[in-house]
């Protein structure tokens, strides 16, 4: 349970409505789902979409150990998939980084030649994710979104 501090503190970030749309080909695909490969990975991923949290509450949240999260958060953040949005204190004041779920969509689409039709038919629906998202981060919803495309 999060301290009376941690509570009392903002740990928000305003979406980005620039969608991160990627080739199945691509190398920053592979990043990413070599990222996303281990199961404790994806379930610290997913737990950042309920909310944003602290090493420690990601621990807690995937019952595993503090190291463990704090090995497997660096890939995370190396693919562009979570990132750092707050810095929040414990109560014996020691600094602690508070995760979230990187704010952009991201698709991934299978054909290289679609992606051109894919970017023009999305600006649409980004454009809805951002207020979507700034209405959910108003009311602590999911605002995020992984959207993937294949033809």
């Amino acid at each position: 349970m999060a301290s009376l501090i941690e509570q009392l503190q903002e740990r928000t970030k305003d979406p980005d409505e620039t969608a991160r749309i990627l080739a199945v080909q691509d190398e920053d695909t592979d990043t990413i789902l070599d990222a996303l490969a281990p199961d404790t990975r994806r379930a610290i991923y997913r737990s950042l979409f309920a909310e944003p949290r602290t090493t420690s509450e990601l621990a807690e949240a995937v019952d595993t150990s503090l190291q463990n999260v704090q090995y497997h958060l660096e890939p995370l953040e190396d693919a562009g998939l979570i990132e750092e949005i707050d810095t929040v204190y414990s109560e014996k004041g020691a600094e602690m980084a508070v995760y979230a779920p990187a704010a952009d969509p991201l698709v991934l689409v299978g054909d290289t030649q679609a992606l051109p039709r894919v970017e023009r038919s999305l600006r649409p629906v980004v454009s809805g994710l951002a207020v979507r998202g700034a209405v959910g981060l108003a009311v602590r919803g999911l605002p995020h979104a992984v959207v993937t495309v294949c033809p």
